[in-house]
């Protein structure tokens, strides 16, 4: 009976032991038809989520470019709008061509070497009159002067075209030929208006203003070495075993975690910050000389301009003299008063200015389109120069002032310090290379995964300090610290060199706003002498004491005086611009300050 009973217990706890693991058994596989039923329904859900993202971010770039395209249109419009409302046809300088004058003035000069002085000269013009039956006439009056420098300036125009009312057939043309028009000023244009339209046109500046603004981004480049860096990271796994051990369930891990990180101590982030400063600084300094260049620019072509349309007009008279000339040669043969040689003196001359007409069409072309690729516009109608303008010398009238002034302020000799700056910080970079760094770190995480094997959620916190001190890699910091130094030796002649070229520039603009000051002087009394001298020859001519030739020596001596007159002056406004853009200091002041110079002004 007592084995029955045993037997009995032993078959009952074996029946114990089946029934616990088929329910073990059981409940695992229900355990994992959940866990499978969950991933599945977590990967559906994170798929469905992805595509709904793609699909909004598709959308909202969509968006976005039309928005972009709209107001690009709207400003476009905006733009051209503006544009041609200050710049329509202008209908009478196309008409009539046969009143229209054209002139070549090239003028020789390097503004590398910044000098004012003018090497060689050669101008020349042409123009129709309707007086001499359509010919045409001209001149060349070709000048030679020595200084201690080169310049190189190019000017040309021609006569602005005459107030008045257009006829109905030019009307009717000019409008179907709108592109040949669109870009001709309805108005005189002043200096103030053509540096706005050019501001508007050069491709150049506009590039450099987008270059002003990254260099402006560096700034808060720099300064984020030195902020705090936080960073979330997130992960979702799923784990379905092949064949695993009775202990290993199927299931899906996550693990989330923030991290901070905040520099304390580092020397080498703090450089770095101050190399991004310099950078900035360089963009900022490189701008503002693109800037100023530009002023010097519209300036430049504009007053070119001007001086070949006032050379026309003493061309012109000269030419309208010499014609007087001939015709009077031939009335005193005529009359057995006169030679044969005199007459063909007068129109040896006559034609001596007329061949030149032929080379300054070419020339006239040629700075047209100088103006205009500045400007963007037609330089046939602008605002003339007065007669007279105000001489005076800079003020204060010591070079040594400016020659400070433009250490001080001149942008490119700032972008060359600045340079060197910069490679001066490389240098304690790559000295903080040995320094030891401090940075303080905090974090947070959280996770149900140890080693593939699903545990209880584990959460976390840390806060500490990392020290990191370099012992030795490879040398790198010994070579980078040699490589700045030099480099630093290389930027600062750099800038020595610089320095003493635009030292030179200052003095040469300020000794020749000088200098032409006294020029303008002297020939305003060569001019007054020179009528005198024309106006007696021409009575010995009557008198018989006088010949023709001399006459006409007195007309081109007169002519002379009178161009190398108009030269000087240009030359005197061209030596202040130079004066401030040497000594960093050119502004739209300055062009406000011409623009009074202006007849209309």
């Amino acid at each position: 009976m007592f084995d029955n009973k045993l037997n009995s217990k032993y078959l009952n706890t074996e029946y114990l032991k089946q029934k616990y693991f088929n329910q073990s058994n059981q409940l695992n596989i229900n355990q994992f038809n959940i866990n499978k039923f969950i991933g599945r329904f977590s990967i559906s859900l994170l798929n469905s989520f992805l595509f709904l993202l793609i699909l909004f971010c598709f959308f909202f770039l969509l968006a976005l470019n039309f928005n972009s395209a709209v107001y690009a249109i709207n400003t476009s419009a905006k733009i051209n709008s503006d544009i041609n409302s200050s710049i329509n046809a202008n209908l009478y300088a196309d008409s009539n061509t046969n009143n229209n004058s054209s002139s070549n003035v090239n003028y020789s000069s390097n503004h590398s070497n910044s000098n004012n002085s003018i090497n060689s000269n050669n101008i020349s013009s042409s123009s129709n009159n309707n007086n001499n039956g359509g010919n045409s006439n001209g001149s060349n009056i070709n000048n030679s002067n020595s200084n201690s420098g080169n310049i190189t300036k190019n000017t040309a125009n021609v006569i602005p075209a005459k107030a008045g009312i257009q006829p109905s057939s030019n009307i009717t043309k000019a409008r179907k030929n709108k592109k040949n028009t669109s870009n001709l000023a309805p108005y005189p244009l002043n200096l103030i208006q053509a540096y706005k339209l050019a501001v508007k046109h050069d491709h150049a500046f506009k590039a450099d203003i987008y270059g002003k603004r990254a260099s402006d981004a560096l700034g808060w480049e720099g300064l984020s070495v030195l902020l705090p860096h936080l960073n979330a990271s997130g992960n979702v796994s799923r784990y379905d075993f092949i064949k695993p051990p009775p202990y290993y369930f199927s299931y899906t891990s996550r693990t989330e975690g923030v991290s901070l990180s905040q520099p304390i101590f580092s020397m080498k982030r703090f450089f770095e910050y101050s190399q991004y400063k310099t950078r900035a600084s360089i963009g900022n300094a490189k701008f503002e000389s693109q800037k100023q260049n530009l002023i010097l620019t519209v300036a430049e072509v504009y007053l070119d301009v001007l001086a070949a349309q006032d050379y026309i007009k003493d061309l012109n008279s000269q030419k309208n003299a010499v014609h007087q000339e001939l015709e009077q040669a031939k009335k005193l043969l005529s009359a057995g008063a006169g030679t044969k040689t005199d007459v063909y003196d007068a129109r040896a001359k006559y034609y001596s200015v007329l061949s030149q007409i032929v080379g300054a069409k070419n020339g006239l072309e040629n700075n047209y389109m100088k103006f205009k690729n500045v400007v963007g516009v037609s330089g046939k109608n602008l605002e003339p120069l007065k007669h007279n303008i105000p001489l005076s010398t800079p003020y204060p009238s010591n070079i040594k002032y400016w020659i400070n002034i433009a250490k001080k302020h001149n942008p490119m000799l700032k972008y060359y310090k600045d340079n060197e700056g910069y490679y001066e910080d490389g240098v304690k970079k790559a000295i903080s290379l040995h320094l030891p760094s401090v940075d303080f770190v905090a974090g947070y995480s959280a996770t149900n995964t140890q080693e593939y094997i699903q545990t209880p959620p584990i959460k976390y916190y840390n806060v500490g300090f990392q020290i990191n001190i370099p012992i030795f890699n490879g040398g790198y910091a010994f070579a980078k610290t040699a490589e700045s130094e030099n480099l630093v030796q290389r930027a600062n002649q750099e800038y020595e060199k610089e320095l003493h070229k635009n030292n030179r520039k200052v003095s040469q603009s300020f000794l020749g706003i000088k200098g032409d000051i006294v020029k303008i002087k002297m020939l305003k009394l060569a001019v007054k002498s020179a009528r005198i001298s024309l106006k007696g020859n021409k009575m010995g001519l009557t008198a018989g004491v006088k010949t023709m030739t001399d006459v006409l020596n007195a007309v081109q001596r007169l002519y002379d005086v009178r161009v190398k007159l108009l030269k000087a002056k240009y030359e005197y406004m061209i030596s202040l611009l130079n004066l401030d853009f040497n000594a960093g200091v050119l502004s739209e002041y300055d062009l406000h300050k011409i623009n009074k110079w202006l007849k209309n002004s």
